[in-house]
């Protein structure tokens, strides 16, 4: 841990230590606690970080971390998400994704992110189909220029406003299409759930499926897939019982995936193993982590992450026998103070342990669903 990472703990951790110990009577969870960390914080930012340098090699950094966490968490657990972070910074690198942020690499660690984002490529056979009669929209598509196709899109709109004719339909699909490969998720949603209030059809309920499962919804993309099979029935195309398999591997319902890995005649070897090896998978407990980590740094090393544990078990050492030390030499206040710090870290120790399994688990099951997701999505 470096320089600047001492600075933040000792000028935030003391400050507000003390605010809580002075201030007795005070819920911890109220926001007059929570603006009180923010506002040391900025001083922080503002008169200690630029003396002790821009070294933190984390996005967003440990001080702007600690800021989103006290505004997107409970008050509590912001403390032990800040003092987990502190803990992990710069350490066991390979945990993280990368972004070259100004010419400088980074690991990525937001607040809210525990997840490996997996993008999925959407293919429809139909798609030239629909295009029929529309050839420079279905050039833009091709060329991938979304943004003039919707806005081609709705100018043939505009001419025919009869939303349940056939080019209304074809309008609806082409537009909704454009929209999930713009990532626009939550537009495709909207778009086709009010269209389907009025009519049914399978290409579209499947784009508003695949937008579902785009946004880690697969118990409801899953609803929609299974509808389109009971609308089709045997003559439903093979990418749907594809689609299935990979959302039911999603939520580990695996014995209706294996139904319809079996329904589908595109399984092959290769598929049914990737299946089997993510169904017969054991992931570590992150409650296991939590216990390990009453002794410090051991949930960390449970979750692999070895250089975070020998920094929480060093830094657990060392404040707890300046508690010790303080309070020995009757320096209560001080020692006081320390021991609060001391608990923080403790607790964000284990915490962070556990989170840290949780994360693992999110990034191993995303590694074994890939070859699934090609499968399913591919073409």
């Amino acid at each position: 841990m470096n320089m600047s990472h001492f600075g933040l703990f000792f000028f935030v951790f003391l400050i507000n230590s003390l605010l809580v110990h002075v201030c007795p009577g005070q819920d911890i969870n109220q926001k007059p606690i929570a603006n009180s960390f923010k506002q040391d914080i900025q001083v922080y930012q503002k008169f200690l970080s630029p003396t002790l340098g821009t070294n933190c090699r984390m996005h967003p950094t440990c001080s702007n971390f600690a800021i989103a966490s006290f505004q997107q968490k409970p008050q509590l657990a912001g403390f032990f998400k800040t003092a987990d972070r502190l803990i992990r910074c710069g350490n066991d690198d390979g945990e993280y994704r990368i972004a070259v942020l100004n010419d400088v690499p980074r690991l990525l660690d937001p607040v809210l992110d525990t997840s490996v984002q997996l993008r999925k490529v959407f293919f429809y056979s139909w798609i030239d189909s629909v295009c029929s009669g529309l050839p420079f929209i279905c050039h833009l598509l091709q060329v991938q220029l979304y943004d003039e196709a919707i806005l081609e899109i709705h100018r043939e709109r505009f001419k025919n406003t009869d939303i349940v004719n056939n080019r209304q339909l074809q309008l609806t699909l082409l537009e909704a299409y454009c929209y999930l490969s713009k990532g626009e998720k939550d537009k495709v949603i909207q778009l086709c759930s009010a269209y389907l209030k009025y009519t049914w059809n399978s290409h579209l309920a499947e784009i508003l499926a695949d937008a579902y499962t785009n946004s880690n919804h697969s118990a409801l993309a899953a609803t929609v897939y299974k509808s389109i099979l009971d609308s089709i029935g045997s003559s439903s195309p093979s990418s749907i019982y594809k689609k299935l398999v990979y959302n039911m591997s999603v939520l580990e319902e695996w014995s209706t995936a294996w139904d319809y890995l079996k329904k589908s005649p595109d399984s092959n070897f290769e598929i049914i193993t990737s299946v089997n090896k993510c169904a017969t998978t054991k992931y570590k407990s992150p409650t296991k982590a939590a216990l390990f980590g009453i002794i410090p740094g051991m949930g960390y090393l449970y979750a692999g992450q070895s250089q975070s544990a020998l920094t929480a078990f060093c830094f657990n050492g060392l404040v707890l026998f300046a508690s010790y030390d303080l309070i020995k030499n009757r320096q209560y206040g001080m020692g006081v103070l320390m021991s609060a710090m001391s608990m923080s870290f403790y607790i964000g120790n284990i915490y962070g342990g556990a989170r840290s399994v949780k994360k693992l688990n999110v990034y191993r099951k995303s590694q074994l669903l890939k070859p699934i997701e090609s499968w399913s999505f591919g073409h």
